[in-house]
């Protein structure tokens, strides 16, 4: 059994005690669930407040208590083609001295039991289980009926071992009756290495090219150089000794464990997951096996920009030095090389490959680079757009008005969270407010830097326009939170409804939709709430049983009969039925 960390320890309780602070939680348990879920996904708080079906944290919040399952917490990934649903069961101790154990196995049976009336769709599973999970079912009960989702079963705790041998081949076992179903396990070490973060330092360092094998082309504000190197000399580069990067004549065949400089990473796009994809296996088994030396050859090569960099034009095999280097495309290879590297150093050296050197300070023409080099595979485009001119400036702007915009997730996490503006929930809220689609600001988040980038990120788009709708959307959840029980639960699925009726009231006013008018605009919270409630009153009505209030908002019925009752108008067709029969 591993002995427990003090250090990995101490980085998720340190996350875990600022979650319960923000989220204004009872206990750390209660808070762990933000800090996974937050970690594993790309979610807002909000979204995780949502995803969560524990029945102790769901009485903390004021629900009517019920049974939870096994299940704590259910994320149903509609990004991905077809959705994954992800299930989780999780444990968190505040004690370090009890964090080296395995995960309690008796949270088995009772998981196995929900999953088997789950896809059986027991028409009596609906009625022993709380509302929040309830909610969760029916949604699943839905994507069955219209896709063929994935389903993945998650165990994570603070603790150092996921289940025993004998549990795990239990567990595993009890999922091949079911066809996509498969499990993931979450420990206090590899927990820790995702919430793992640190500050950027300029790399620098310089390497040798081969031979005179280079060629340099410069127009105005760019310099480029093409240059073929050997991987062994790119390794030394980018590691995370400074001293070594300087040294082009240091002997890497006795260095064991060289790490690499995440540092000149931060301006790659592309995320990189650890032997996470069969490119990045197949990279490696490339220089593992006997063909290295054709590495070359297989191989796109690496793209770096930086602020500078010099060499002498006469020499045969020059020495490059490069002035804060990023790697921009390629961070899949160079991670592949630097883990076949300390598992075999020596099938590094017959390893050469193609080096694209940009020099230039224009951060514009720098982020173009960046992207128009990442077009091979998918990256995520919040990623992508995080190191657009739209976005710096919108960090700067936002800057002087004493607040922190993260162009990057969690970019400011050292900074109070009332301080700190998300890119992608300025997305979400102006998709929903400015540009009419609250069903999508919520369910496909997407478009928010995909399809549709440029029409909410323009040279239009300053801090205050998304200010306005951000700070609206702050007081809803407010409320959301404070009222979001009884008759009043549906009020958790309909933030962004609410949002784009208080748009459409706003106009029918004559109040002008800008940032001085958030108090007027405000004001008409209680007739937003209001229409939504008579909207989702009626299709309630209609559907009878089959009802369910998390299916009516994904719906496109939301926001017409909103509309209608806005606009004076009676809904003149009948509610479509949107939850599967059990």
């Amino acid at each position: 059994m591993k002995k427990q960390s003090a250090q990995d320890f101490a980085v998720i309780h340190q996350h875990v005690l600022r979650a319960k602070q923000d989220n204004s939680l009872e206990d750390e348990s209660q808070a762990f669930h933000h800090v996974l879920l937050g970690t594993l996904f790309d979610l807002q708080d909000d979204e995780i407040d949502a995803a969560i079906t524990d029945d102790h944290y769901r009485v903390a919040k004021g629900d009517s208590p019920g049974k939870d399952r096994g299940i704590d917490a259910i994320h149903i990934d509609e990004r991905m083609t077809p959705p994954v649903i992800h299930f989780f069961n999780s444990k968190y101790t505040a004690d370090i001295e009890k964090t080296q154990s395995f995960f309690p196995s008796n949270e088995l049976d009772k998981i196995s039991t929900f999953l088997s009336q789950l896809m059986a769709r027991d028409s009596a599973l609906p009625s022993d289980i709380n509302a929040a999970l309830h909610a969760k079912v029916a949604e699943i009960w839905d994507q069955i009926s219209k896709t063929n989702p994935r389903f993945v079963v998650h165990f994570a705790s603070n603790y150092t071992e996921g289940l025993t041998v004998e549990e795990e081949q239990r567990l595993r076992s009890s999922l091949k009756v079911y066809s996509d179903f498969t499990c993931e396990f979450h420990t206090q070490s590899s927990l820790a290495n995702k919430l793992a973060r640190r500050g950027r330092i300029e790399v620098n360092g310089k390497f040798k090219a081969i031979h005179k094998n280079l060629f340099e082309k410069s127009a105005g504000d760019i310099r480029a150089l093409i240059v073929h190197v050997e991987a062994e000399q790119l390794i030394r580069l980018l590691c995370d000794n400074a001293a070594l990067r300087s040294d082009v004549s240091a002997d890497m065949k006795g260095l064991k464990n060289v790490c690499i400089s995440e540092d000149a990473f931060d301006d790659n796009v592309r995320v990189y997951l650890r032997q996470g994809s069969k490119v990045n296996r197949n990279i490696k088994a490339t220089v593992l096996s006997a063909e290295n030396a054709r590495f070359f050859y297989f191989n796109n090569g690496i793209t770096v920009t930086c602020d500078r960099f010099k060499y002498p034009t006469s020499q045969s095999s020059p020495i490059i030095e490069l002035e804060n280097a990023q790697v921009v495309n390629g961070g899949q290879t160079i991670h592949a090389l630097f883990e076949a590297y300390n598992e075999k150093p020596a099938s590094i050296e017959p390893v050469e490959l193609l080096c694209r050197i940009y020099e230039t300070k224009d951060a514009v023409l720098s982020s173009r680079i960046a992207e128009t080099t990442n077009s091979q595979t998918p990256v995520k485009t919040r990623d992508i757009r995080s190191i657009d001119i739209f976005q710096i400036k919108l960090e700067k702007e936002f800057e002087a008005l004493g607040l922190y915009y993260e162009r990057k997730r969690n970019q400011h996490a050292g900074k109070p969270k009332a301080n700190r503006i998300d890119s992608e929930r300025c997305g979400q809220v102006a998709l929903a407010f400015y540009h009419k689609m609250p069903l999508e600001a919520k369910n496909k988040k997407a478009l928010i830097f995909g399809d549709k980038y440029d029409d909410i990120f323009s040279e239009e788009t300053t801090a205050h326009i998304l200010l306005l709708p951000l700070r609206l959307f702050g007081n809803t959840e407010t409320e959301r939170v404070q009222r979001a029980k009884g008759q009043n639960a549906w009020l958790r699925y309909a933030s962004y409804h609410i949002l784009y009726a208080l748009r459409l009231l706003a106009e029918t006013k004559g109040i002008p939709l800008e940032f001085s008018q958030l108090d007027a605009i405000w004001k008409l919270y209680s007739k937003a709430k209001s229409a939504l409630r008579a909207a989702r009153n009626i299709a309630k009505k209609e559907q009878g049983k089959e009802f369910e209030d998390v299916l009516f908002f994904k719906s496109s019925l939301a926001k017409s009969r909103t509309e209608d009752f806005i606009a004076g108008k009676t809904a003149s067709k009948p509610a479509p039925r949107f939850a599967p029969k059990p």
